[in-house]
């Protein structure tokens, strides 16, 4: 028995050890309902092409078989059948799964997954964020996926802002920025000669997007990338005496024209992104005066949203916050509604509805963060993400616009919210400056006034769950919340007083 015992053992031995030399044998029937990935290597690899899928049932979450990533990031792998485990070896650094958990160990660390890893067709499946924000990072390599395209991108994050022409006219120069997708924007200026766009989820490629040589009425065109967007900007000569900006091309492509003489025809710059703009008067067409705003504490009832490691529930903390929110802006002499102004069970279609038949002027949606690193804290200000918009010219803020896209014609006004929001939050509290960001939540898209979705903090990050349990650390958020409404009223009323010649 014991001889059996040691041979058996020297086999299991041995399998293990070419387990983790070679991996699992790559699968070579996949069934139906694949797609072709692209994967591009910034440097040393030839780009190749592998099989996602979407596994989970009305989900769009990408999912990639164990056997491909082995071979993106040239990793071992060994699978435990007993424990239904798969454990993945690259540079130094050894991660672990769980078919059917959400939780993966990183060198001992347990992080949470969005959705669980899943064993089909003989593989074990991980999602997409488990190879950007898990694998990724753990062994060096910046990892950017494009959902849109269906590309993997190994070594640098993948432009989408790929170049710019210039057209020059006798009293007019017009620039074009070309992008791969539809993205919001924002014009800042002219100031001191120069115009900045800001293109919200932008990846530039600085060498392609510039201009280093006068053109007409533009001096010269350079880029820089942030975390989180990037900023084009544009030095114009000192004989522009009206500028005007919009969207073209589906929302991928933003116009930016210089006139040199007085044009009506042109209006002063305003900034909007991701609307078609064709007269002066559909600039201000909608625009009024800020009297209710209209306060959605997220989740509430069955629907906990976020819940902190201590017990702390999303829905209570943003109840909490919205009262006093509406404490402080009736001081400031608004009219507020609440879309619940107790622990009741909303879907999203009625908050919209309830904010649109209250005649609002301003919609603002409380939420806490969350995330399965629970070293990920700060403060975020989402506005709608024009790419979650079927496009097709421009929305006449007077005709019939489907419920869908009734947003659509907000954008540029709640894009200026959402960087007053983020802006007075984070001086007030001096928490993590996250950033203005791009969602395709669903409460925004019914929502017929300025809209954006605030993420106060993140609820899984200890120490930030210690804050939002804090009173008088919600009373800094109501208060930031506060001053950004009153900012924004003082900038539209100065608009009417613009537009009405006072």
């Amino acid at each position: 028995m014991s001889r059996w015992f040691t041979l058996i053992l020297l086999l299991m031995t041995a399998t293990v050890a070419a387990a983790w030399e070679e991996g699992l044998a790559p699968l070579t029937d996949r069934g139906s309902g694949t797609f072709d990935i692209r994967v591009t290597f910034v440097r040393d690899r030839d780009d190749f092409d592998i099989q996602g899928r979407h596994l989970l049932p009305g989900s769009q979450v990408t999912y990639l078989a164990s056997a491909d990533v082995v071979a993106i990031f040239r990793a071992s792998r060994y699978w435990d059948p007993e424990l239904n485990r798969l454990t993945l070896k690259a540079r130094d650094r050894q991660l672990s799964a769980t078919a059917g958990s959400r939780l993966v160990q990183r060198d001992g660390v347990e992080l949470l997954l969005p959705v669980p890893v899943l064993s089909l067709d003989g593989d074990i499946w991980v999602p997409m964020e488990f190879v950007v924000n898990v694998l990724g990072p753990a062994v060096g390599e910046p990892v950017a996926w494009s959902h849109a395209d269906h590309v993997l991108s190994m070594g640098a994050a993948r432009p989408n802002i790929t170049n710019v022409r210039v057209e020059t006219g006798t009293r007019s120069t017009s620039l074009h920025i070309f992008c791969d997708e539809p993205l919001g924007w924002r014009a800042l200026g002219p100031e001191n000669g120069i115009v900045t766009l800001k293109v919200y989820g932008g990846i530039v490629d600085r060498r392609e997007v510039r201009v280093s040589q006068p053109r007409g009425l533009i001096r010269r065109v350079s880029s820089r990338q942030k975390s989180d967007h990037a900023l084009i900007t544009v030095e114009i000569h000192n004989l522009v005496r009206h500028s005007h900006a919009r969207s073209g091309g589906d929302g991928r492509e933003i116009i930016l024209t210089l006139e040199e003489s007085e044009a009506p025809s042109l209006p002063d710059l305003d900034p909007r992104g991701a609307l078609n703009m064709s007269s002066p008067s559909e600039l201000n067409r909608g625009l009024r005066e800020i009297r209710t705003v209209v306060i959605d504490p997220g989740h509430g009832g069955d629907d906990t949203g976020r819940i902190g490691p201590s017990g702390l529930r999303e829905k209570d903390v943003v109840l909490d916050l919205a009262r006093r929110l509406e404490d402080e802006l009736e001081d400031l002499g608004f009219t507020v509604v609440l879309t619940r102004d107790g622990d009741d069970d909303l879907d999203l279609d009625s908050r919209a509805e309830i904010a649109n038949r209250s005649g609002g002027d301003l919609f603002l949606s409380l939420h806490t963060n969350g995330w399965f690193d629970r070293q990920v804290r700060g403060i975020e200000t989402h506005m709608l993400r024009p790419a979650g918009i079927e496009s097709g010219g421009s929305v006449d803020a007077t005709s019939f616009v489907p419920w869908d896209r009734v947003q659509w014609r907000h954008l540029g006004a709640g894009r200026e919210v959402a960087e007053l929001v983020q802006a007075r939050l984070v001086e007030q509290t001096a928490a993590r400056d996250r950033g203005v960001r791009q969602t395709a939540q669903r409460v925004l898209r019914g929502v017929d006034m300025p809209a954006v979705v605030v993420e106060v903090g993140y609820l899984t990050n200890p120490g930030e769950e210690d804050q939002l349990d804090s009173r008088a650390y919600r009373e800094k958020l109501a208060e930031g919340l506060a001053l950004a409404v009153a900012d924004y009223r003082r900038g539209v009323a100065a608009k009417l007083a613009r537009s009405r010649g006072d």
